[in-house]
Order: structure tokens, then sequence, then C-alpha cells
């Protein structure tokens, strides 16, 4: 029985570990259904795409976050009043500056984390097709 490669498309036994043109894998997965075996073949490259769009996803959302966070914090310390009942006023400027200081700080330190998680996730994302595209050269 013959398959096509996920990959390059070429006609490969389904018993094969591997691509012998391009050196994509095969994994071959048995399901039983009833009693009779089905052979299905789990495509490796639509899995990988998934993992791309995962970590895409998770960055897009992670300087969403941080955008937020930074709203937040020069709005703690920018914006306060005692006549509109925004955020935290006390008697004096001094306990306001360090109460919502200490707020704005918090989420400013809340968005710096967002940043760079948000960058790492981009970081290996560009590591990964780096990694596939080493890979997809040295077996052509």
């Amino acid at each position: 029985m013959t398959m096509n490669c996920s990959e390059c498309g070429k006609q490969i036994e389904k018993n094969v570990s591997s691509c012998p043109e391009c050196g994509c894998p095969n994994e071959v997965k048995d399901e039983v259904i009833g009693e009779k075996f089905v052979e299905s073949a789990i495509s490796v490259s639509a899995v990988k795409e998934k993992e791309e769009m995962v970590f895409t996803a998770i960055s897009i959302i992670s300087f969403i976050l941080a955008c937020i966070f930074y709203y937040q914090g020069y709005d703690r310390m920018m914006n306060y009043s005692a006549a509109l009942r925004v955020n935290v006023w006390v008697g004096g400027d001094a306990y306001n500056l360090i109460i919502n200081g200490t707020h704005s700080i918090a989420f400013f330190v809340l968005a710096v984390g967002f940043t760079l998680f948000g960058i790492s996730m981009i970081i290996l994302l560009y590591l990964a097709k780096i990694k596939k595209a080493v890979t997809n050269n040295g077996t052509n």
C-alpha cells in the first residue's frame, strides 16, 4: 500500500519510517475499530503548523496583555482625583504618589513580564523555523 508524502508529495510505502526522497517522518498509527485495524497516517507537518499557530497566538495574546498593563500603570500614575474618585486619593500628594506609584510599578512589572514572554515565544518560533529549514536542506 502506498501513500503520498506530506512534505514532498512523492509516493511512498505506508510501512516505511520516513520518506526516502525528503526524509520526512512517516508515523503510522493503528486504531482498533470493532475488530478491524485501520491504518491512518499522522501528518507531522500539520502538527508543526499547529505548533507555529499556537506560538503565534500566545505571543499576540501576551503583547495585548502587556499593552493593557502598560496602560493601567500609566493611568494609575497620572490620573487620580478626589472629585472623580479615580484610583486612590488621600489627603496629600505625597501619599497619592506613594500609593499610586506602587500600583503603577506593579502594572509595569506585569507588562514587562508579558512583553518578555511574547518576545521569547517569537524567538522560539523563529528558531524552530530555522531548524526546519536546516533539516530540510540537509536531507535534500
